[in-house]
């Protein structure tokens, strides 16, 4: 019965190492150097080690047992089960763990994506907006500098109109030419003081 749910070995140690009882009847009453896992149950802490065995691996459990009123384990239960059940299913959540991580951040990128496309996109609209304050500031200067002189009325804009068209003459970067339609309308700045 313990072999069909993957159980190989069972014993029990007492406290000096002895075999009082095993699923293998040659094993009881047989003194035996404890394994470390062993000694670690018998001072209270339960472990567990994979170890080959038979041209496979096995899972071996130890539990300190305690009788009632016992402050010290009496001693440990063993227990040797095939470990390929465990194994593959290490193996199967390990490689679940891993899909879940990627997924993970395939959607942490996905949404930090959306989220600079959408902070770039407000980022350009804001930068519109700020230029066409920028540029309605500069018509209020040039309106401001014609109105001191009504003698040169729209002289800024025509001035303005034909430096923007020397610069396109001279194949001056976009750039360039904004720079160039601007100072045209401000070349005469200095009237307003």
């Amino acid at each position: 019965h313990l072999i069909e749910n993957g159980i190989q070995h069972v014993r029990l140690w007492s406290r000096d190492a002895v075999i009082v009882y095993s699923n293998d009847p040659q094993h009881v009453g047989m003194q035996m150097d404890a394994p470390p896992e062993v000694r670690a149950a018998l001072a209270g802490r339960p472990n567990a080690a994979i170890r080959p065995e038979g041209g496979g691996q096995i899972l071996a459990v130890f539990a300190p047992v305690r009788l009632l009123g016992d402050v010290l384990p009496s001693g440990v239960y063993e227990v040797n089960l095939d470990a390929a059940p465990l194994l593959a299913h290490i193996q199967a959540s390990r490689l679940r763990a891993w899909l879940f991580v990627f997924l993970g951040s395939a959607l942490l990128y996905m949404s930090l994506l959306g989220l600079v496309f959408h902070a770039s996109r407000t980022m350009l609209r804001q930068q519109t907006v700020l230029q066409s304050a920028f540029e309605g500031t500069i018509q209020a200067l040039a309106a401001a500098i014609d109105a001191k002189d009504a003698y040169t009325g729209g002289h800024s804009a025509e001035v303005s109109q034909h430096a923007e068209a020397v610069a396109r003459g001279l194949r001056l970067s976009p750039s360039d030419i904004d720079a160039v339609r601007l100072a045209g309308l401000l070349h005469d700045v200095g009237k307003i003081g």
